[in-house]
Order: C-alpha cells, then sequence, then structure tokens
C-alpha cells in the first residue's frame, strides 16, 4: 500500500489497489485486503474509500 515517491511527495500516488473490504467497525472504519496478495491491511476510515466494480470478460 506504501507507494509514494520521494521525489514527488505528495503528489504521487499512496494507494495501489483493488482491495476488498472484510470487515466494517463503527465509526465509519473498515478492515481492507489486498486482493492479490491476501495482505491485510489495518482499519482505515471509509472517507477515503472509492467503489470499483470489476467486470470480468
Amino acid at each position: 500500500m506504501e507507494t509514494k515517491s520521494k521525489f514527488l511527495g505528495k503528489w504521487s500516488h499512496s494507494w495501489e489497489g483493488p482491495f476488498q473490504i472484510i470487515g466494517t467497525f463503527s465509526g465509519n472504519a473498515y478492515q481492507i485486503k489486498d486482493i492479490d496478495s491476501e495482505k491485510v491491511i489495518n482499519s482505515i476510515n471509509g472517507k477515503y474509500l472509492k467503489h470499483f466494480y470489476c467486470w470480468k470478460t
């Protein structure tokens, strides 16, 4: 998840996904995991999440 470039600083991408939600907590908090590596990420506020629909062809 940590993919920030030191050269670009705050202008670089900090997320590389998609992720899957595996748990929800009170206060709009979610626990997510990386789909490819099955790595569980710490809980994150829902305001930083965006909907993503995976279309298989």
